[in-house]
């Protein structure tokens, strides 16, 4: 899993330097742990995401749940390649990598 996650974090962190510097490292992190926190609180939206029966309603529900907690458009993004991808269950593995990523290029 940590090669699948270092390959999503690389993507990440050299979009996010070629628009905006390490501060926006920063962001990144904090936007994708706090939809980890509602991840991992709510069974409904672990249920959309994991349950390929529900594969139709996840567009609709996802842009609710990325409005309701004012992500930025490249966490937007990341978020919707891992949900498209089925590798959310690689999100924490992703943001460590982005953590140390940001770490080494700070």
């Amino acid at each position: 899993m940590t090669f699948i996650a270092r390959r999503y974090a690389l993507a990440a962190v050299d979009s996010r330097l070629n628009n905006g510097g390490t501060k926006n490292l920063d962001t990144l992190c904090q936007e994708l742990r706090r939809f980890a926190e509602v991840l991992k609180g709510s069974e409904a939206l672990n249920e959309l995401l994991f349950n390929p029966a529900l594969a139709n309603d996840r567009t609709q529900a996802l842009g609710a749940v990325f409005t309701s907690l004012a992500l930025s458009d490249l966490t937007m993004r990341l978020l919707s390649l891992l949900v498209e991808s089925e590798r959310v269950a690689a999100l924490e593995s992703v943001i460590e990598e982005i953590e140390k990523l940001a770490d080494e290029r700070a």
